[in-house]
This record gives structure tokens, sequence and C-alpha cells, in this order.
């Protein structure tokens, strides 16, 4: 009976052992090669890219994993002989068609066992695996991303398995094509430089972040030939809503956009991607939003170049607006409703999403359509003509006036239209009255000046122009201007009137920029749903 007892303790005590050593092992971590031996230099390089970069890039594989080197690894861990003819052609094979396969054994000291993965078939473009562990009592298995389930080698603990599931993904940052949509499991590593990328603006429905994507894993440009520049920028905006079927109609009309071919102040999408539950949008990525030059730039040099070129990025944004509004309405695409510039959608006004300044006035009933953007392309062009006229400074004063015409909040607000929603606000007519007064108001801008208070910024919707004829009338401003040096520089002629107290001072209050933007969030234009910006290429105040 003891005799009984003792195998029955036995039996289980090993059962319990072997049980604990499937499920419990630690990681492997490789042993160090002999320095200088092939495989330890390789295990070197590979790891002091994925510390660079957080994952290793494309070109760092291609250029590591060669015949030569794999030949010789081949050759150190006794797989073949140096002078046979197997080991040029299994080096070769592995080269052709399994590199990663090979970089993440090398990673995991397993090197060895790249014959035992090719013997079942296994090649690059069965990565990644996934580890199925039905239960304790059987050994667990690895599926193949087309879903073939294989045995691991006989010598591979549960540590072993664990390393390889996670450690694949250092090989397998993804190369984005333009165009493309990807759907990304959430072990997966993005080609950003550092992986945390940074928030630059956020609103009710998405933040925007900048990034640096790796050029070895985009088709978006050509590859840097400056030494040192191994990433480009791009913006990301991430998508706090998550429903497919919207952020397939926004993928659907952003790429019907850039369809209609390149235009200077559009900014098109890249790509879009799915990842750990949200969607994301991938643009080019401005170098800085209109509020930032203008904060660079407090007061810009007065002379015909620079009136010229403000004048034609004024033309540039209204003719990306009118391209906007040309594609066909909602109801034949069925496009996003969620916009804070380039609206589109029929739906009612309180289910989207508008920035606060520049937002046109909103009854509950009313339907969002195309003339709300002329609406807040018009206080943008005041702003701008503001800058051009008094500086950035002013463009805080002009909010502080508008604020205090709704004084009886706790809180001012800078809209442009009055509390009651009927009028636009004595503060924005007056402000534009002492523009004109202003010496470097010349007749160009209060031609501008007079074509948004009487055209854009206009309370009922259907008295205000279309982007197409906003659009129009601006490049017959430019054009002129072009070639009339007195339209673009010199005062416009009128009868003598008495003169309002000035509203305006080049040295007036300051605002502090950071609480200024947080509360108004308007100034997103060079990088939101939809794209609009400046061209600061040959801008004469850079």
């Amino acid at each position: 009976m003891n005799s009984v007892l003792y195998w029955a303790f036995l039996a289980g005590s090993l059962f319990a052992f072997l049980s604990w050593r499937r499920r419990s092992t630690p990681p492997i971590t490789p042993n160090k090669c002999p320095e200088g031996s092939p495989l330890g230099q390789l295990q070197d390089s590979l790891a002091f890219s994925f510390l660079k970069h957080e994952f290793i890039p494309r070109s760092t594989i291609d250029a590591a994993i060669n015949e030569t080197t794999v030949r010789d690894i081949l050759v150190e861990e006794g797989l073949v002989d140096a002078d046979c003819v197997q080991a040029e052609d299994l080096a070769k094979k592995i080269v052709q068609h399994a590199r990663k396969m090979f970089a993440i054994l090398v990673v995991l000291n397993k090197a060895r066992d790249i014959r035992t993965f090719l013997k079942l078939g296994i090649q690059d473009h069965d990565l990644p695996f996934s580890l199925r562990v039905e239960n304790e009592q059987l050994p667990p298995i690895l599926r193949t991303n087309q879903g073939r389930e294989i045995m691991a080698p006989e010598d591979w603990n549960y540590g072993t398995l664990r390393d390889l599931e996670k450690k694949q993904w250092d090989m397998l940052a993804p190369v984005f094509r333009k165009n493309g949509h990807y759907e990304f499991p959430k072990t997966q590593l993005l080609p950003f430089a550092g992986q945390t990328i940074v928030a630059i603006r956020q609103g009710a429905h998405g933040e925007v972040f900048r990034g640096r994507i790796h050029f070895d894993h985009h088709d978006f440009w050509e590859p840097s030939t400056i030494k040192g520049k191994e990433y480009a920028p791009v913006a990301i905006k991430k998508l706090f809503w998550t429903d497919p079927q919207l952020f397939e109609q926004e993928r659907e009309f952003l790429k019907a956009l850039g369809s209609a071919g390149p235009h200077p102040h559009l900014i098109n999408l890249l790509c879009t991607y799915t990842h750990k539950g949200y969607n994301y949008l991938m643009f080019p990525c401005a170098d800085e939003n209109l509020r930032d030059f203008w904060k660079r730039t407090p007061l810009p040099d007065f002379n015909d170049r620079l009136l010229l070129w403000c004048l034609k990025q004024i033309v540039g944004i209204a003719s990306g607006l009118s391209r906007i509004h040309e594609l066909p309405r909602p109801s034949d695409l069925g496009l996003a409703k969620f916009h804070s510039f380039g609206s589109r959608s029929t739906d009612p006004a309180a289910t989207v999403a508008f920035a606060t300044t520049y937002s046109p006035p909103l009854h509950h009933n009313d339907r969002v359509n195309r003339e709300f953007d002329v609406w807040s392309l018009g206080c943008l062009y005041l702003e701008f003509i503001t800058w051009i006229v008094c500086g950035e400074e002013a463009i805080g004063q002009f909010s502080e006036l508008r604020g205090k015409d709704d004084s009886n909040t706790e809180i001012n607000s800078d809209f442009f239209y009055s509390k009651d929603l009927k009028t636009v606000r004595p503060s924005v007519r007056k402000w534009v009255a002492e523009l004109k007064e202003d010496p470097r108001c010349t007749h160009v801008l209060c031609d501008l000046l007079d074509l948004v208070i009487e055209n854009m910024i206009r309370i009922h919707a259907r008295t205000r122009s279309s982007a197409q004829r906003v659009h129009f009338r601006l490049n017959e401003m430019y054009e002129k201007a072009r070639k009339d040096k007195k339209y673009l520089l010199e005062k416009k002629q009128k009868s003598p009137k008495q003169q309002e107290p000035p509203l305006l001072s080049r040295s007036g209050v300051y605002v502090n920029w950071w609480v200024y933007y947080k509360e108004r969030d308007k100034n997103n234009w060079a990088i939101a749903h939809v794209c609009i910006c400046m061209n600061l290429h040959r801008c004469p105040v850079l």
C-alpha cells in the first residue's frame, strides 16, 4: 500500500513539475555569443537597431541578413559544412524567403532551428504567429497568420514560445501604402520614431498628433537624401468615435477629395489604419498652423511682396474650400458629419461639432450646409486682415471686444454674432470700420473687408455667397492688385467723414496665447479632417 502511494506521489510530482515548467519557465535570455562571432555580431546589430528605433526597420534586416552572414551562422551552429553547396543553397533560401523568421530566431538564440521551420514550409509571409494553449496537459500550438497550425520544436518550452510571440513584432513593422487601410492587432509595433507621438490639437471628436514615420515603412515620398534624415513628419488624427460606418464614409470622402487632383491648399489623406480599438487618419504634416505663423511674425513688413503673398493665400484657401464644396452632396456619398471646417452634411446643427469662435449662428433645427463654411471662412479672413494691418496682438484685442458684447455670461464668448442670433455683433462692424481707417489698410484690403461683411458674415445662411463665388471675387481682386500697384498699396479714396474713437492699438492688451487658444480652439486649419493650409513657400516674411 505504501509502495503504491509512493509511486502515485512521485508521478503526481513529476506531472506537476512538467506542467509548471511548461507554463512558468521565464523567457529565454540568449547566451552571450563569443565576441566577434557571426551570430554575436548579428545579435548586437539587431539589438542596437531596436534600442534606437523601438522596432527594427526593413533596411536593417535586409542589410544584416545577407547570404554571407547567414552562411557563416549556419556553419557556426553546426547545421552545414563550410565548403558544401548545401550551405550556399540554404543561406540563399533564407535570405529570399525567411529573412524575418531567421532574425527572430537569432534574437531568441535559436538560429539553429531555422531548418525545422523551413521544413514545415514556414516563410516570412506566414508571420505573425499566434500561440494557442488549449489546456496545460498538451503542448502549445503555433498558428500562422493564415490559420495553419504547426508544432514548435520539441526542445522549446512555454517561455521560449512566449518570447517568440512577443519578439516577432520587432521585425514586423508595417509598410504604409498611399490610400491603403490597415487593421492592426494590439501588439503591432508601428514605424514611428519613439512609438510615442505628441498630441498637438484636441477637439470633441478627435485629436491630432505629430509623428515621424521611418522612410523604410511608407511609399508616400522618396527617401531623404540628407544624411541622418531617417524619418518624415506626418500628422495623425485619432478619431474618438468608433462607428465603422462613419469612419468608412469619412475615408471615402477624403479619398474622393484626393482623387480630384493635387491642390496647393489642400492636404490630402495618405492612408488610414485601426489600432487598439481606434481609427486613425494620416496626413502630411504642415510645419505650423496659421495661428503659430501669425504669432511668429507679430507685425509683418508692409510691402508689395507681402501683400501679394497674403492675397494669394487668401485666394488659395477659398479655392480649397470651393474644391471641397464641388464634391457630390452627402445624399450621394453619405459623407461624414463631424467636421470643424468643410461642412457637407445636411444633418441638424445640434449633431455637428464646430469650432467655437468661427461657428455661424445656429438654431436648433437648422440644417448644416455649405453656407456655414462661408461664414467661418469670413471670420478667418477678418483675423487675417487684422494681422496684416495691425499685427498679431490686435487679433487678441478683437476677440476681447467681441467678448464685451456678451457681458451677461460668466465666461464671455467671442462669437461674431449676437447672443440672440439675430445680428452680427456691433463690435465686429466697428472693428471693420476702424481697420479701414488704418494707413496700412489699402484699397484691395478695404474691398476684401467689404466682401466679407456683405457676402460672407451674414446672419441668414441663404444670403451668403457660395465658396465658388467668393473664390471668383477674390481672384479678381488678386489679379487687379497684381497689375495695379496703386490698388495694392494705396488707400481707397472716399469722402471725408467724422472719425470714431480708434479701437486698434498695436501696443494694446497682451493676451495669453495658451488660454486664448484653449478657449477658442479654432485655428487648426493646417491639420483637420479636411485640411486647408497656407502655402509658406516663398513667403516674404520667412
